[in-house]
């Protein structure tokens, strides 16, 4: 049997809100070694700690759950928490339900109820489909516990950081806002096209760009990873790096002694930008060489930038992932459909106006 997975639906937060505040969850994770970011949530009665990743490539917030009668068969055998056990009056979405309504128009191609099973809502889960009006902050607005459906996350490139929702005041300095696409089912600002040290590379076409805090790393269709690996190449032909094989990515150089961070090496690396053109005209976001670079445990530089040309999704999109919004406050205003970022540093923010730090659901 497959692994339960029990969507968060329903659940109304414990918390004192007024109507204009905002919650800060703190987040725990590094982009290498462990490769996400997580808040911990207290959910259920009992309350009881949950880890949760945050993606904004998924609309749903889901839990790894222990069905009462079918139990977890296929489950992930290490989470860091126990299973969630709901209580089985709990665990059916009905099919007439508002909830399966929305969820089913979020999600299109989804079966309908078949005759044998006509009271649970059925539906199909997509990769990258990270907007909807069944998510986790949608249902807080619809149920009045925040006024505005807006998401801000600070991903420090020391690790954690923190995941703001609600009506939060902007951090300081100029936001580069771009439209949200309104025909994709994803935070995408439209296409884009990779430039390396300020120049296009050659026969790269632009491409739809998603911002997905789900993945690790970035991904780039194989077009646009080709080219920028032999650009690469071509800057540390002169170098004293030397190409390394690493099992933690595919792309990797040596130096003569083993490195500490990207501050180490970074220099030997030129920036890269994304060029984005909307209805607005057109928006950069720059990317220097830490926010595309690891260092392993090895000492060694990794290109954490991958080929996604073997993925039927990927091979069509850029996808920015936590390694490019490492120390940058990322905005998903749901409100009026647009993106926003701004350089900080995210291991020294400040609390902003009007936030309740929360944890329990």
């Amino acid at each position: 049997m497959a692994a339960m997975w029990c969507p968060i639906i329903g659940l109304l937060l414990l918390l004192p809100l007024g109507p204009s505040s905002a919650i800060k969850f703190p987040l725990i994770g590094n982009i290498y070694p462990d490769g996400h970011f997580y808040a911990t949530l207290q959910i259920g009665k009992p309350l009881k700690p949950y880890f949760l990743d945050i993606d904004t490539g998924s609309n749903l917030t889901w839990l790894e759950c222990k069905h009462p009668d079918h139990g977890c068969n296929g489950c992930n055998q290490r989470t860091p928490h126990p299973y969630y056990k709901p209580a089985a009056h709990n665990l059916m979405v009905r099919c007439e339900s508002w909830i399966c309504a929305q969820l089913r128009k979020d999600q299109p191609g989804s079966p309908p109820c078949p005759n044998s099973d006509p009271h649970r809502c059925h539906y199909d889960i997509q990769y990258v489909s990270g907007r909807g009006s069944v998510g986790f902050v949608a249902q807080l607005k619809a149920q009045e516990k925040i006024v505005r459906n807006v998401i801000g996350h600070c991903l420090s490139i020391h690790g954690n950081g923190n995941l703001y929702i609600g009506d939060f005041r902007l951090p300081p300095g100029d936001v580069t806002w771009a439209p949200m696409s309104t025909s994709l089912p994803y935070y995408s600002p439209g296409p884009a096209t990779l430039l390396f040290d300020e120049q296009p590379i050659r026969g790269s076409p632009a491409f739809t760009t998603v911002f997905d805090s789900g993945a690790t790393y970035t991904y780039m269709p194989g077009q646009i990873y080709n080219g920028l690996v032999s650009k690469v190449q071509d800057t540390l032909h002169k170098s004293s790096l030397k190409e390394v094989k690493d099992r933690a990515l595919p792309q990797c150089w040596k130096g003569k002694m083993p490195f500490r961070s990207v501050d180490d090496v970074k220099n030997e690396f030129k920036p890269l930008s994304l060029k984005l053109t909307h209805a607005r005209g057109t928006s950069s976001l720059d990317i220097p060489p830490e926010n595309y670079l690891i260092v392993t445990k090895d000492g060694n530089a990794c290109l954490a930038i991958l080929d996604g040309s073997s993925d039927r999704v990927l091979r069509h999109l850029i996808l920015i992932g936590d390694v490019t919004m490492q120390d940058l406050f990322v905005i998903y205003d749901n409100e009026v459909n647009r993106l926003g970022w701004v350089r900080a540093q995210c291991d020294r923010m400040q609390d902003l106006e009007s936030v309740i730090i929360g944890s329990r659901l």
